[in-house]
């Protein structure tokens, strides 16, 4: 039983129903109806969150999802039967072995990036041509094979693109490690960024799964971290805010090395990976007001959006948490030079003005999978910024999850 670390209970799914085309019979030799156990099949692919919605329209600027996106496409990796520890040839004695005892010696013998899609209540992969568990005395299996006990383990990611797989082809053989790259490298502080190009990046694993368990339940998980905003004013007078932005050096990929269930994420270093730019946090042309002793909406909400404004970046989880993002410590938990700048006005001023919060630092490690509010606090003249996870944040735990240390 795995699950994810640093995460909050979940408690919404949704659940995709596990038929599958398949090529063994009817007319036009298809067969909608799958045997699940002649059959590899996929059930219940879901994603495991709450609190931020998935939105439609020309207007949303959130890509945060809470159920697999119909017609969405996962990209599956499955294993089973180990290499010998000398030798090339297939060792179907250890196929019943646990995947912490057989990683290395590894290959992508039942999927190697194989799409599955998900389209309202079915899914589907391989234009009808279903995988088939292993069966003694086929394929080269011997005939007194304990294939009951063999043990398959599968990795997927979402989406398709921004993944790439360390092994190069099927045969290849090694402990598979996943990266995943931002839209970006590059950059400098001037750059605009849209947020909205930043995909909501999942992960889902099943390890150590048997025949007799039936469909393949594949739970997603958000690696990412998110950041909106909000307007906190404790001034006399009504503050119109013409424009704000965040700005830095971000982390542009995070590897996930599978070498055992609890999977290792690394964020590479700034030095080697990133990008730099700005978010715009408020829609070009708008503006907000927040009244006095009161607090803004979400800083880039609208009708299509409630949610407001979310910049998904990727956490380090290699910063300590009792010294993340501190300026004598070297590793930064979501990056360098973070800086806010606030473009504002007292209502009835024509005249607008800056405020900027230079290069601030988290006093804490924030955890992937989890969305956090700052609070511009206007107190006086000058903002105040305090960051807190959202009571509605995303969750943790499942047990079909990763952990991921």
């Amino acid at each position: 039983m795995t699950k994810y670390t640093q995460m909050r209970r979940m408690t919404s799914v949704l659940l995709c129903c596990s038929m599958l085309m398949s090529c063994d019979g009817g007319k036009d030799g298809m067969n909608i109806n799958p045997d699940p156990v002649r059959h590899v099949t996929f059930g219940l692919p879901g994603v495991m969150m709450q609190g931020a919605e998935m939105l439609g329209g020309p207007d949303t600027k959130s890509l945060l999802h809470n159920s697999f996106p119909d017609g969405g496409v996962f990209r599956v990796f499955g294993y089973c039967i180990p290499d010998m520890v000398n030798g090339s040839e297939n060792d179907y004695a250890a196929a019943s072995s646990p995947w912490n005892t057989k990683s290395q010696r590894i290959k992508a013998d039942i999927f190697y990036e194989t799409d599955v899609t998900c389209s309202g209540a079915v899914t589907s992969y391989g234009n009808g041509n279903l995988k088939e568990w292993y069966t003694a005395g086929f394929n080269g299996v011997p005939a007194g094979a304990q294939v009951s006990q063999f043990r398959y383990s599968f990795l997927a990611h979402y989406p398709v693109d921004c993944f790439t797989m360390n092994m190069r082809n099927a045969d290849a053989v090694g402990v598979p490690v996943l990266a995943f790259s931002m839209p970006w490298s590059g950059g400098d502080m001037d750059t605009p960024r849209d947020h909205a190009e930043i995909p909501d990046a999942m992960l889902a694993a099943r390890f150590d799964h048997i025949r007799a368990n039936g469909a393949v339940p594949l739970n997603f998980y958000h690696i990412m971290t998110g950041l909106r905003f909000r307007v906190n004013n404790y001034s006399d007078e009504d503050l119109i805010i013409e424009s704000a932005s965040l700005s830095g050096q971000f982390y542009s990929e995070a590897t996930f090395d599978f070498t055992t269930t609890e999977v290792k994420q690394a964020a590479t270093a700034l030095g080697q990976k990133s990008f730099s730019g700005y978010f715009s946090l408020i829609p070009d042309g708008t503006s907000q007001t927040c009244p006095s002793g009161a607090s803004s909406p979400y800083l880039g909400v609208s009708d299509t959006n409630p949610e407001g404004t979310t910049v998904l970046l990727l956490p380090n989880l290699d910063a300590d948490p009792s010294t993340a993002d501190r300026p004598d410590n070297p590793i930064y938990s979501l990056g360098d030079k973070k800086t806010i700048t606030i473009r504002y006005r007292y209502a009835g001023d024509v005249d607008a003005r800056t405020a900027v919060i230079p290069d601030f630092h988290l006093s804490y490690r924030p955890a992937q999978s989890t969305r956090y509010t700052a609070n511009l606090n206007f107190v006086g003249d000058r903002f105040v910024l305090i960051f807190q996870a959202d009571t509605d944040s995303w969750g943790d735990g499942s047990d079909n999850g990763i952990i991921i240390n």
